[in-house]
């Protein structure tokens, strides 16, 4: 288990470098007056470094990472451990209570506007997408813990596959959230690494939902849930709102789960044709032998 964890740790370790470059940007690289990041800052410069430097680690582990035959692994995330199903149990949580913070304020945001209009005004929009991401964390949170007892447990059942789906479409959400409320901004630097964060969430969490429909792409699946750890960790530098962040460290934990569980099941070694059939045949001629000795 101790190599199944050197990916999901090496994303951490640079999500956490990250996030500190990333402060150190923001409250040194920042112009007071434009608000423009400087390009040229040693900390822009540095964060950069080590993005592309990550990306290359995690992209080299990834393709050393042996691809399993496609029959062989029929539950790809199948993790006997309680470190597993523990991960699985505190996104699962945080996406509940994620949604319930999110619909709450939302509603409450939405009442208080509505007091404060006027008749000259139009009138007031129904936040649309913020109930959506709310409703979908709640679904999400649900889907996260009956996915993490069904692979704790090793059960391939229906339940299992369309645990699987709900997380992606919460991402899906989240990133066109995002990009709409950030789209009007001329400044790129400000928004980037949030909106690559919530890109490659979305495309890590498409590839889970992929190996649970016997369409295996582990090192897609490692690579990309690698980098959307580090982003995500590094994003949570810009200060979110509590909803985006309760929903950020859930879905790190939900992808560190699923690397730890994807690399120990393609590194664990594979049992020889006929190997389980070797004790019954020993068993056998040792009854046959004992028959035999009877007999004389």
């Amino acid at each position: 288990m101790k190599k199944a964890l050197v990916l999901p740790a090496l994303a951490v370790l640079g999500g956490l470098a990250g996030f500190a470059l990333r402060t150190w940007q923001l409250s040194t690289a920042v112009d007071p007056q434009s608000g423009i990041i400087q390009s040229d800052h040693p900390a822009t410069l540095g964060l950069l470094l080590l993005s592309a430097l990550l990306a290359l680690v995690l992209l080299v582990l990834s393709r050393s990472v042996p691809l399993p035959e496609p029959d062989a692994l029929p539950n790809p995330f199948y993790c006997p451990n309680s470190l597993y199903i523990t991960a699985m149990s505190v996104s699962g949580l945080l996406l509940l209570a994620a949604g319930g913070l999110g619909l709450m304020n939302t509603f409450l945001d939405y009442q208080e506007l509505q007091a404060q209009w006027v008749p000259d005004q139009p009138p007031v929009p129904f936040p649309a997408i913020a109930v959506l991401c709310g409703g979908l964390c709640l679904a999400a949170g649900a889907s996260v813990l009956i996915f993490g007892r069904s692979n704790y447990r090793g059960l391939n059942a229906s339940g299992w596959l369309i645990g699987s789906l709900p997380p992606g479409y919460l991402a899906l959400l989240m990133l066109i959230d995002y990009y709409v409320a950030h789209s009007s901004d001329p400044l790129l630097l400000r928004y980037a690494w949030s909106l690559l964060g919530w890109v490659t969430t979305l495309v890590s969490l498409y590839a889970v939902s992929s190996c649970c429909y016997r369409k295996p792409a582990p090192r897609i699946t490692l690579f990309f849930s690698g980098c959307a750890v580090y982003l995500q960790l590094l994003s949570l530098a810009d200060r979110p709102e509590s909803f985006q962040i309760m929903a950020i460290a859930a879905l790190i934990f939900y992808l560190l789960a699923q690397s730890a569980a994807l690399t120990q099941n393609c590194l664990a070694p594979r049992m020889p044709s006929g190997a389980l059939d070797e004790p019954e045949n020993n068993q056998e001629n040792q009854n046959q032998n004992i028959s035999f000795d009877a007999e004389k």
